[in-house]
């Protein structure tokens, strides 16, 4: 069994293409010997057993042995170990001389060839490539994958991925970062999927902060670095990305000296808009205009400017006409009469408020009995021309309602929404105001009656007063001595008008001077008295606006300032003084309305 390698392995050498033909091995003769160093050994030495190997590896029945040489008489010498193919060594003296060097052979049994002289090889069979046209691509409702002719339907965007079903869906956690959650993964279309861990202190570069110290050195506002705020801004004031409260800029337009300019946040002209050479009103320009002054000698021209100025005391009356001047000192004690004189004067210790006496003393007799009331529901700054020109109160002879709040209530859109303070102070009970209709019986022509004003606040269905609604007289600080009721018509003043308004967290109290209130009554009795489309205007003039003013700066003081102190500062921007009530050229009262209806209501008692 150990000659059969050789065997093999010489087969395999004569069988390629490299032998010379007519030679079946290099360097040897057909039919010569194999040389050995054993003796040639027999059948009974194994050749028997070497036949039958070979028999069993014949290909087709065939020997593996080179032509020429038998299975009886081939005896290769002791060699190597079984397997190991062994190449003559032409340097032994039985070797002839060749000068075709030996190559050894590396063929295993397995690739031996089963005849020497055989030199044709067997070809795999081809197979031939599909043909393309064969095949119809199946795309139909895919985006992506495989077409089934070896090309693709489509491919997906980046951060999507491909489903066996042919869609392009988002690649989930496809990245993880800071979210608000703390660490979150986000798919590939940039979605957050889930919560990764939360960061009690922050997050950055997608890590959680171990912990977190505020930063707030030299800042007003703006964030601390720890997911809180350094301070916030005031209304009207942006917070820049360096931390300070700065004017927003361009927040309204409005008419100005100029024609019609920019103001910031804090009420201050930033640039103009456009000129108006035929003047300004409501933030928009007048179309050109003639003046008309014919036959007049003072009052406005109908372009915005005047056709004269009155002097030596006169007033100019509604014709345009400079006449003498008449003293008011009517339903007032005390203050000016309009004509540079006086009313009166307070005994010692009361003062002269919106022309009446008060006495800051307290009451020993408050009232235990009351007429029908009516509470306030609802209270608005009419801010558009056309309706308080249409419903307030004419303060300057030209037949239009005159509001100088109106500035007031377009601060909405800086945070400084009024007529929402206004109406939170009613619907809480801090600003609810109580109309007595003292005797009245008819309330639908109702003769000359006191119509009081009084705070107060709602209690189990009732109401409870405040004892300073009162004087130390016990009069009512709010009060139209002469109210009448004419179909249903409620006509009262002029009077006096102490007004308190709600300013976030804290109050401002106006008194008003030729106060006067209208509306229409729609329901009244022993239950109460309701009040439809009511109106209240009055004159502010600048001493009870300073009054006013003085009076909240002075919440402000104190250790617990109210929230209305951030924008105290710019209120008296939009409290422009507009109308002149002595005629010496200067305006020195403002004009204010309310809108205002009531509802029924009853008081049991005070506070």
């Amino acid at each position: 069994m150990r000659r059969f390698p050789l065997v093999i392995a010489i087969a395999a050498l004569c069988g390629s293409p490299g032998c010379p033909e007519g030679e079946a091995i290099p360097g040897f003769r057909t039919g010569d010997a194999l040389p050995h160093d054993d003796e040639d050994l027999g059948p009974e030495a194994g050749g028997d057993a070497l036949h039958g190997d070979i028999e069993d590896r014949d290909v087709e029945g065939e020997s593996s042995l080179p032509e020429g040489v038998a299975p009886d008489t081939a005896v290769p010498p002791d060699g190597p170990e079984p397997d190991a193919a062994v190449v003559p060594d032409a340097t032994k003296p039985d070797a002839a001389p060749t000068d075709t060097p030996v190559v050894p052979d590396t063929a295993t049994p397995e690739t031996a060839q089963p005849d020497a002289a055989t030199t044709e090889t067997a070809q795999p069979d081809t197979i031939a490539p599909p043909d393309p046209g064969s095949c119809t691509p199946a795309c139909d409702g895919r985006q992506c994958g495989p077409d089934g002719c070896g090309g693709q339907c489509g491919t997906c965007k980046p951060g999507r991925t491909c489903t066996e079903a042919g869609a392009c869906v988002c690649t989930p956690h496809a990245m993880s970062a800071c979210c608000s959650l703390g660490r979150c993964w986000f798919d590939g279309c940039g979605q957050v999927e889930s919560a990764i861990e939360p960061c009690p202190y922050g997050c950055a570069d997608d890590k959680c902060k171990t912990q977190c110290l505020p930063s707030c050195s030299g800042k007003q506002c703006g964030p601390d670095g720890c997911g809180g705020q350094c301070g916030t801004c005031k209304p009207g004031r942006t917070c820049t990305a360096a931390g300070a409260c700065v004017c927003t800029p361009h927040v309204m337009s409005a008419c100005c000296s100029l024609g019609r300019c920019w103001f910031d946040g804090c009420g201050q002209v930033e640039s103009a808009i456009e000129p108006c050479p035929y003047g300004c009103a409501d933030d928009k320009c007048k179309p050109p205009c003639t003046p008309s002054c014919g036959g007049k000698q003072c009052g406005p021209d109908g372009c915005g400017g005047q056709c004269g100025a009155c002097t030596g005391g006169k007033t100019c009356s509604a014709a345009g006409q400079c006449v003498g001047c008449t003293p008011d000192c009517a339903n007032r004690e005390c203050g000016g009469d309009g004509c540079g004189g006086g009313c009166g004067t307070c005994p010692t210790g009361e003062t002269c408020t919106a022309g009446q006496c008060i006495d800051p003393g307290t009451c020993t007799g408050l009232p235990q009995s009351w007429g029908p009331i009516g509470a306030t529901a609802t209270m608005s700054i009419p801010g558009t021309a056309a309706v308080y020109q249409a419903r307030c109160f004419d303060y300057t002879g030209d037949g239009k309602g005159d509001n100088g709040l109106a500035s007031l209530a377009s601060l909405g859109g800086m945070g400084f929404d009024i007529n929402a303070l206004i109406q939170q102070g009613i619907d809480s009970g801090t600003l609810s105001m109580l109309f007595d209709f003292d005797g009245v019986k008819d309330f639908v022509n109702a003769p000359a009656f006191p119509l009081s004003g009084l705070r107060g606040r709602p209690s189990g269905g009732t109401w409870l007063l405040d004892p300073d609604s009162y004087d130390g007289n016990c009069t009512p600080l709010i009060g139209f001595q002469n109210a009448t009721i004419k179909s249903k018509a409620l006509a009262a003043g002029p009077g006096f008008f102490i007004l308190v308004m709600p300013l976030g967290g804290g109050t401002m109290s106006f008194a008003l001077d030729r106060a006067r209130m209208s509306g229409t009554v729609t329901s009244g009795g022993a239950a109460g008295v309701a009040l439809a489309s009511g109106v209240i205007g009055g004159l502010l003039s600048q001493d009870a606006l300073d009054a006013a003013l003085s009076g909240a700066q002075g919440q402000c003081d104190g250790p617990n300032q109210p929230a209305f102190c951030q924008y105290l500062d710019f209120v008296p921007m939009f409290l422009q003084m507009d109308i002149d009530t002595d005629n010496d050229g200067v305006a020195d009262s403002m004009a204010v309305c309310f809108e205002v209806t009531l509802s029924p209501a009853t008081v049991s008692g005070y506070f």
